[in-house]
């Protein structure tokens, strides 16, 4: 009998393989998600982002921050995969002007620590935080009831869509799962820029911790949230994720690649949600250098 940890960690030909909680899962997750790092760089940026991912696997180290945090490994590469923005705030105003107004001026007002923020406290449209305003607004032309939801992100990265979902009160509670190197730096990263009585709130959950994963299986959630995680997980993590979603989640927000690994992630994706869920897929209206059509999914359980 296989353990949980080892369901997530299949070898791509779905052999298992014996693992212990001393083994490092990212090798198994890049391995899923790098294309080429040989050759010259084509013009798309790919090679050079897969050049940046496999530096992330050596860099990963949350300690390894001494440039600061904007210059570790991780959130360079970050930015990197995601060279093509477009106005995400004037996508947000598209779905709902009064709420798009309402979330980019609060930003304004009582968000700091982003990244990629103005000196002056500016939302710019075309950068990451916008977004993540963007997927906001979204969810709450949908569920205006959203901050009184409990909040589930799966592959949240270094924390920026929790970051500003706490900033904006747009959760009644948050709980995070990633791998471990990459929860340690959102763990750090919220701690520096969240409220100290609302980072106290903040559930951290590594995939390598058997018993916090079992965990989330006996919680309730009332929107789970993956952006380009998904999609790009080994395709056991997926499984388990849909697993989770299918039985513990009221809402479901998820955006990714519509193809990847040579798999049809998007549909296999909807396919899933559609026993438990009405489900809203719509296409991305941008497609980033590397990472080809794009899709977002709203679905709230029947």
């Amino acid at each position: 009998m296989i353990t949980v940890l080892q369901e997530m960690l299949l070898h791509l030909d779905g052999t298992p393989r014996v693992l212990s909680l001393n083994d490092d899962p990212l090798a198994e997750w890049s391995s899923h998600r790098a294309v080429s790092v040989d050759g010259p760089e084509d013009s798309s940026g790919t090679d050079r982002v897969d050049r940046q991912w496999r530096q992330v696997q050596d860099e990963l180290d949350p300690d390894a921050m001494e440039d600061g945090f904007e210059n570790h490994a991780y959130v360079r590469w970050f930015f990197l995969n995601n060279r093509v923005m477009p106005d995400f705030v004037g996508m947000a105003h598209e779905v709902d002007p009064h709420i798009a107004s309402g979330l980019v001026e609060r930003y304004e007002s009582r968000c700091r620590g982003g990244v990629d923020d103005h000196a002056d406290r500016k939302l710019d449209p075309r950068s990451k935080s916008a977004q993540h305003v963007y997927y906001l607004t979204r969810l709450v032309s949908q569920l205006p009831d959203l901050p009184r939801r409990h909040v589930l992100e799966i592959g949240g990265g270094f924390g920026n869509f929790a970051r500003i979902a706490l900033q904006l009160s747009m959760c009644a509670g948050y709980d995070a799962l990633d791998i471990r190197n990459v929860i340690e730096l959102q763990r750090r990263y919220l701690e520096s820029c969240v409220e100290p009585a609302v980072f106290d709130e903040v559930r951290f959950h590594t995939v390598e911790d058997e018993d916090a994963m079992a965990g989330l299986r006996e919680r309730r959630f009332g929107l789970v949230v993956s952006t380009f995680a998904l999609t790009e997980t080994p395709p056991a993590m997926r499984d388990w994720s849909l697993q989770l979603i299918n039985g513990r989640a009221d809402a479901v927000f998820i955006a990714g690649q519509e193809s990847f690994g040579g798999e049809s992630v998007g549909d296999q994706i909807t396919s899933a949600l559609e026993a438990s869920f009405d489900v809203a897929r719509t296409p991305m209206r941008w497609e980033s250098s590397n990472l080809g059509p794009c899709f977002e999914i709203l679905a709230r359980r029947r």
